[in-house]
C-alpha cells in the first residue's frame, strides 16, 4: 500500500527534530573514579562485532564543567588476548584531567592475520571480521555528540601499539587523531592494506593531519623484533612485514615533515625487579608543533617489567602523559635550538633581574611553576603562561637562561663576549695573543641554492638556526651543509682564525668543533667554546690535563647529585651540559662547579 503523502511529510518534519531532541538530550556526565560509563550504542553499530564488545567511559569531574569538555580525549588499548577491564583503575586520567577510553576487542585487534577471522586479511569487502576503523570512527563520533572535543589521543601495548600506529595512519575526519603512544611495536612494512572497510591502511599516506608519535621499544624484544621483519604474530603469513623501529620512526618523519636527523640522548632505565640499563633516546625535529620521539630501551624485551622507569619517569603512565601534556602546550620537543642573531644581549648570571619569576605558571595548570619546570627544563623551558610568556622568559634561571658571561651579537650575527672583570685576571705565569678577523673572506659564501635532502626549507638560513646539529645534513646529490653553506657552518678560512704566541701554552678542551672567538677587552684573551644545543655524552668530553703552574686537573665530583633526584650525578649532567649545568645539588652547589668535566671546565674560566 502506497503511503499517505501527508504521513510521508509529517515524518520528514518529526525525524530531523527527534535526531535534535536526541542530541540535545545527550550530554557528557561524570563518574567516580574506578567506576567507568558504559557506551552501549556503538557495539552494536559496527560490523564484525561481538558480545565481548563493551567500550568503557571513564570522565572526571573536572572535565564536565561546562557544555562542553576540551580535556584531552585518551584511548587505552589492551594486547592480543587482553582486556579492558584494569584500565579504570590504573590509567589515573582522574588524577591528570583526562578522558579515558577503555574499549574491548575481539580476542585482540584485527590489525593481522587472526585464527578466529572469517575472511582472507585481503578481503576489504568482508562484513563478519572486525573493522577497527569503523568501530573507532563510531566510539569518536559518539563522545562528539556527548560534548568530548578534546584532542584525541591513543595509548597502545603491543597489539593495541599496532592498531593505535594504523588508526593513526588513517587519520583525518573519519579518525581525529592528535597522537599516538606505542610500546613494543612499530609500523608494518606491508601490506599496503588489510581487513575490512576503508580505514586499513597499514602506512600513513604522503599527506594528511600531522600525527605526533612516541614509541618505546624493546631493543631484546624477540617477539616483536627490534630490527623489523618477520613475527610469530603473522601465522606465518609471510605477506605480513615489520619495519624496522627506525625506519618506522622515519615514516613518520617524512609523513609529519620532520627532520631524519635526530637528537640522541642516552636515559636510564629501571624496574623495581633491579633491572638496570639504558634507553637511546631519539627526538626528531619538527617546526609546527609536532612531536615525534623514540626509545630503544636495552635490555628489555617484549614487556618492560614491574616499576619501569626511563629518566625515572615511569612508562604507565608517566612519560605517555607527560607526551600528551607536551602536544598539548605546542609541542616542545627536544634540545632546543640557538635563537636567531639579536642585538639585544642575554642576561647575567646573578646580575639584577636574571631569576624566575614567583608568578609565572604553565597556562594548563597553576602548579606548573618554575620549579615544576626546573624538574625537567629541557621539555618544559618551552611552555608558555595563559599570556603567551615562555618559561625560558619567566623562568629564565631554571631554563639555564642566565650566563657566565653577557654576550652581544651584532646585527651581522658575529658576536662579542664582554668578561666580567673579577674573571679577566689570569691566575698562571702563560700569556695569550689573540687576533681575530672581524669577517669572512669575501669569497666564501653560503650557496642559496644549497637545501637539505627532506625540505627545500632546509635552507642555509634554516642550517644557521642551529649549525652544531643541522651541518652535518646533507643535499640530495650527498653536499653536506659544511660544504653549501660554508659561511654558517664556520668553514670559511679565516673566519675566526687566530695567531697566538705563548710562553707556555695551556690547552683547553672543546666540546664541539666550532668556537667562538673571544675579543680582546683586557691583556689578557680567553676562548670560550661555542655553546650548543647537542647533548654531549660523556665520551666527548676531554679531561684537561694538570698545567705545569701546579693547577689541579679538571675532574668530576663523584659525590655530587641533583637536589631533585639522586641518579642525577655528573656523568648524568655530561649528557646535557647546556642544561644541566645550571642544576643545583640539595646544598646549592651548581653543577658548573662540581663536575667541572661535564661541564667543560666551565668554572676555571
Amino acid at each position: 500500500l502506497q503511503s499517505d503523502p501527508a504521513a510521508q511529510d509529517m515524518k520528514q518534519v518529526l525525524l530531523p527534530l527527534m535526531a535534535l531532541a536526541a542530541f540535545e538530550a545527550a550530554a557528557l556526565t561524570s563518574n567516580p573514579e574506578g567506576s567507568p560509563q558504559i557506551m552501549s550504542n556503538v557495539c552494536s553499530a559496527t560490523p564484525g562485532r561481538t558480545e565481548k564488545c563493551e567500550v568503557e567511559l571513564d570522565v572526571p569531574a573536572s572535565c564536565v564543567a561546562g557544555v562542553a569538555s576540551s580535556c584531552p580525549v585518551v584511548f587505552f588499548l589492551h594486547g592480543a588476548g587482553g582486556t579492558n577491564r584494569g584500565f579504570a583503575q590504573a590509567s589515573t586520567v582522574h588524577d591528570h584531567g583526562l578522558i579515558g577510553v577503555y574499549p574491548q576487542g575481539e580476542d585482540g585487534w584485527n590489525t593481522g592475520p587472526k585464527s578466529s577471522n572469517l575472511c582472507d586479511w585481503d578481503d576489504f569487502e568482508c562484513t563478519s571480521d572486525p573493522d577497527e576503523g569503523a568501530f573507532f570512527s563510531a566510539i569518536i563520533a559518539e563522545l562528539r555528540i556527548l560534548g568530548a572535543n578534546g584532542n584525541v589521543y591513543l595509548i597502545g601495548n603491543s597489539n593495541g601499539a599496532a592498531l593505535a600506529h594504523r588508526l593513526a595512519a588513517n587519520a583525518g575526519d573519519d579518525l581525529p587523531i592528535t597522537g599516538i603512544v606505542t610500546k613494543v611495536t612499530q609500523l608494518l612494512a606491508s601490506p599496503p592494506r588489510s581487513g575490512p572497510g576503508v580505514l586499513n591502511h597499514n602506512q600513513p599516506p604522503s599527506d594528511g593531519p600531522r600525527v605526533s608519535v612516541l614509541n618505546i621499544m624493546g631493543v631484546e624484544d624477540r617477539l616483536i623484533p627490534y630490527g623489523g621483519g618477520t613475527s610469530s604474530v603473522f601465522g606465518g603469513v609471510s605477506e605480513f612485514q615489520l619495519m624496522s623501529s627506525l625506519d618506522s620512526m622515519v615514516t613518520w618523519v617524512g609523513y609529519n615533515g620532520c627532520s631524519a636527523d635526530p637528537f640522541v640522548e642516552v636515559v636510564d632505565y629501571t624496574t623495581t625487579d633491579s633491572v638496570s640499563d639504558e634507553a637511546t633516546f631519539y627526538t626528531y625535529p619538527c617546526s609546527d608543533g609536532t612531536i615525534l620521539e623514540h626509545y630503544a630501551v636495552g635490555g628489555a624485551g617484549h614487556s618492560f617489567g614491574r616499576g619501569a622507569t626511563l629518566d625515572g619517569v615511569s612508562i604507565d603512565y608517566g612519560v605517555a602523559f607527560d607526551f600528551i601534556d607536551r602536544v598539548e602546550e605546542g609541542g616542545a620537543s627536544g634540545p632546543p635550538a640557538p635563537s636567531p642573531p639579536q642585538s639585544t644581549p642575554s642576561p647575567t648570571r646573578g646580575s639584577e633581574g636574571c631569576e624566575d619569576d614567583p608568578t609565572w605558571t604553565g597556562r594548563f595548570n597553576t602548579d606548573h611553576d618554575c620549579d615544576y619546570v626546573s624538574a625537567n627544563p629541557e621539555i618544559r623551558c618551552y611552555w608558555e603562561s595563559s599570556d603567551g610568556t615562555k618559561a625560558s622568559e619567566g623562568c629564565a634561571l631554571s631554563c639555564g637562561m642566565c650566563e657566565e658571561i653577557t654576550t652581544t651579537t651584532s646585527s651581522t650575527g658575529y658576536s662579542t663576549t664582554e668578561i666580567p672583570e673579577e674573571t679577566t685576571a689570569m691566575t698562571t705565569t702563560e700569556s695569550t695573543e689573540v687576533t681575530t678577523s672581524s669577517a669572512p673572506p669575501a669569497q666564501c659564501e653560503d650557496d642559496v641554492t644549497w637545501n637539505g635532502k627532506f625540505s627545500i626549507a632546509h635552507d642555509c638560513d634554516y642550517i644557521a638556526l642551529n649549525p652544531a646539529a643541522r651541518c652535518v645534513w646533507t643535499s640530495s646529490d650527498g653536499k653536506t651543509a659544511y660544504d653549501g653553506c660554508p659561511k654558517t657552518c664556520g668553514e670559511c678560512e679565516g673566519a675566526t682564525s687566530t695567531e697566538a704566541t705563548t710562553t707556555e701554552a695551556t690547552t683547553v678542551p672543546e666540546t664541539t668543533s666550532e668556537t667562538t672567538t673571544v675579543p680582546e677587552t683586557t691583556s689578557d684573551a680567553t676562548r670560550v667554546p661555542e655553546t650548543t644545543p647537542e647533548a654531549t655524552t660523556s665520551s666527548e668530553v676531554t679531561t684537561v690535563p694538570e698545567t705545569t703552574t701546579g693547577v689541579p686537573a679538571c675532574v668530576d665530583d663523584p659525590s655530587w647529585r641533583g637536589k631533585f633526584n639522586d641518579s642525577h650525578d655528573c656523568a648524568y649532567v655530561s649528557l646535557a651540559p647546556q642544561f644541566r649545568c645550571y642544576w643545583e645539588s640539595s646544598d646549592g652547589t651548581k653543577a658548573s662547579e662540581a663536575c667541572e668535566q661535564a661541564c667543560d671546565c666551565t668554572s676555571r674560566r
